[in-house]
């Protein structure tokens, strides 16, 4: 995810984030070899790695991780010394094959169980994330689908956005493919942070045409948050921009069915309505006004894919933008029907049925 991608947030939402990571991903990693390494050096050159051998790699992670765990109170420092370390070992000039894949193989597998334990340190948490993500291979993926629930937002960004870049993997993994759509769904609904939401946004969009089950918990996400979002007057955020970019992508809307329409018209015009009247705030704070207007183009631009002829929110953007904002809010109704006069809108109508005004 790039930093343009950030920019769609509140900076006060991801400036936690945005440090970690990108204090992480600047650090330039350089091979060393501490005492401990002598154990591994006459296997590195091996053409096959048999047994002892694993588990000269396995004891020498495992003293990586203990050391990264006792000196976490170093914060960024321990994560970077902690990357260099495998990066070290990883890429070293020497290194076979098959002693490279079974290192990647053992970070994976330590990484995995390390992620699952509930109170792990968060910079723990976040190095390993990194460490997954640096390694890059699909090894990585269970381990990376574990740190989805880490109690530190950091960590699962890390890890949302590695599965992220492991996703052409993960579509031909017949196994393992339903087991990350499940892991990615399950972290979504429990999802606080935007920023975090936003990027398991982006991990489930697989190409099309998609899988059932991808949608299915795309428009259960969806619809969690729009109960969030009935529930309390809350700041509006960016995290559905990612969504909507998925099912505006080539063949997406062609593949759902009827039921799954109904479902993504039912949810969209809800959101729409609940922005457009958040929209309508005085003095609205410039990222939030950005992002509503991001996020009322995306929706329009759906429903008009969907069910064609309503309302033109987005030429009432074009033409005026904030200053607008009352007549915004009046093609939205001409959409979903304005509850207060009892008009009708387009989407009221079978086979959409949404009740007037989207409540």
């Amino acid at each position: 995810m790039s930093d343009r991608t950030y920019a769609r947030w509140p900076r006060g939402v991801v400036a936690a984030l945005l440090a970690v990571t990108t204090l992480v991903s600047a650090q330039t990693p350089t091979p060393s070899t501490p005492p401990e390494d002598e154990n591994i050096e006459a296997i590195r050159k091996l053409a096959t790695i048999g047994e002892p051998d694993k588990r000269v790699i396995n004891e020498w992670i495992k003293q990586q991780v203990e050391k990264l765990g006792a000196e976490a109170k170093k914060g960024a420092a321990a994560l970077s010394e902690f990357r260099e370390r495998i990066h070290g070992q990883y890429h070293n000039a020497s290194n076979t094959p098959a002693f490279q894949t079974e290192l990647a193989r053992q970070v994976a597998d330590i990484a995995a169980a390390e992620l699952a334990k509930p109170n792990l340190d968060a910079w723990v948490a976040r190095a390993l994330a990194r460490v997954l993500a640096d390694i890059e291979r699909p090894e990585g993926v269970p381990a990376l689908a574990a740190g989805l629930r880490s109690k530190d937002a950091a960590a699962r960004l890390l890890c949302a956005k590695a599965l992220a870049g492991q996703k052409a993997a993960v579509a031909v993994d017949k196994d393992g493919f339903e087991k990350v759509v499940s892991a990615l769904r399950e972290a979504a609904l429990a999802e606080s942070s935007p920023a975090v939401l936003a990027q398991l946004y982006a991990a489930l969009a697989f190409p099309p045409p998609p899988a059932g089950s991808v949608v299915d918990a795309y428009l259960a996400i969806l619809e969690k948050r729009l109960g969030t979002r009935r529930g309390s007057a809350v700041l509006v955020d960016a995290a559905e921009i990612d969504a909507y970019e998925y099912f505006r992508s080539p063949g997406v809307i062609a593949a759902l069915n009827a039921e799954q329409k109904q479902r993504l018209v039912l949810a969209l015009a809800a959101l729409m309505r609940l922005d457009a009247e958040r929209y309508q705030t005085d003095k609205l704070d410039a990222d939030e006004k950005e992002t509503i207007e991001r996020r009322l183009d995306g929706a329009e631009a759906l429903l008009a894919e969907i069910a064609g002829k309503g309302g033109d929110l987005r030429g009432e953007l074009a033409a005026g933008g904030h200053e607008r904002r009352a007549e915004v809010l009046k093609q939205v109704y001409v959409w979903v029907g304005d509850a207060r006069q009892q008009a009708p809108g387009t989407l009221n109508a079978a086979p959409w049925n949404v009740p007037v005004g989207a409540p």
